[in-house]
């Protein structure tokens, strides 16, 4: 893994509340990398105007720091992108990260065919998550 490579990963796991991560932990880093798992999913206000798509490794904390505007000045926080209407989990945060880049190249109309598929009334999902539920945990 390159220097470049590094940065960015370590990037992406700050981005996925993983606070207990530090770059002296670089060596357990690649490892961690590619077994955590993780979730694709979509935000929206309460006017159902905008689609905000993301993808983490805790998806309990990260609706929670997108309700309470955590990410100040971002995107779900300037458009008030705080109900969560769809999710998905994969057993690799690459996989989840992968969908996310496929999700945001859909059309909006795609986009709310795939939520209306699983949740028609587009109910904020947040309350039936467990939050107690650690983030995906890392495999062997």
């Amino acid at each position: 893994m390159n220097e470049a490579e590094s940065k960015h990963l370590i990037k992406l796991l700050k981005a996925s509340a993983c606070e207990d991560f530090s770059t002296g932990a670089i060596a357990n880093f690649t490892t961690m990398r590619a077994t955590r798992g993780g979730y694709t999913y979509f935000m929206t206000n309460k006017y159902r105007t905008v689609l905000y798509t993301g993808a983490t490794s805790d998806l309990y904390g990260r609706v929670a720091k997108h309700k309470e505007h955590y990410y100040s000045g971002g995107f779900s926080d300037k458009y008030n992108a705080v109900c969560l209407v769809y999710y998905e989990v994969y057993d690799r945060i690459e996989e989840a990260i992968a969908r996310e880049k496929q999700l945001k190249g859909w059309s909006r109309k795609k986009k709310e065919a795939l939520i209306n598929a699983v949740n028609p009334e587009w109910k904020d999902l947040f309350d039936s998550l467990d939050p107690e539920a650690p983030p995906l945990p890392l495999s062997n």
